[in-house]
């Protein structure tokens, strides 16, 4: 998937006196843009390793932050080529750069979407503590009994 689509998209390269060639050539690179989408959508990783949200990035996780990476850097570049270039460009080009946000985008829901998932449990975990079997000490201050779990590792340590 490396590879460098300046000289592809660039305006000397672009038949400029030919507006029906110049479509034509167009719709080749939003082909290509099509292809490169799909392959990387074969290469996301979406196994429980892809998931993991303890611990340090999995190699499934690295894989897939690096092709959102260099998705999101293909997407960049040629959007920014297009700029100057007539708006059928665009319009010709549009649905394939759609499709590789969409993929960069995909490579890496799962693993914010199982990072939601959890701090919604941690939240409901401190929501069905109970804290009222917990009273500060009269004089300094502090909590006499551990709360919950992590209280339970405090009071231990201390």
């Amino acid at each position: 998937m490396d590879g460098d689509f300046a000289p592809i998209v660039s305006p000397p390269f672009l038949p400029q006196t030919n507006a029906r060639l110049t479509l034509l050539v167009l719709r080749e690179i939003s082909k290509v843009l099509l292809l490169i989408a799909k392959r990387a959508e074969y290469l996301i990783s979406t196994g429980p390793e892809a998931r993991q949200v303890s611990g340090p990035a999995t190699a499934a996780q690295l894989k897939n932050f690096a092709l959102c990476q260099h998705l999101q850097e293909i997407h960049t570049r040629v959007s920014s080529m297009i700029m100057g270039l007539p708006t059928i460009a665009a319009d010709v080009l549009s649905p394939s750069l759609g499709a590789i946000y969409g993929v960069a985008c995909d490579s890496i829901t799962s693993l914010f979407q199982a990072m939601i998932d959890r701090l919604e449990a941690c939240i409901l975990q401190i929501h069905d503590q109970n804290f009222s079997a917990v009273t500060p000490s009269s004089r300094s201050g502090r909590m006499t009994g551990p709360s919950g779990p992590h209280g339970e590792n405090r009071a231990k340590t201390n």
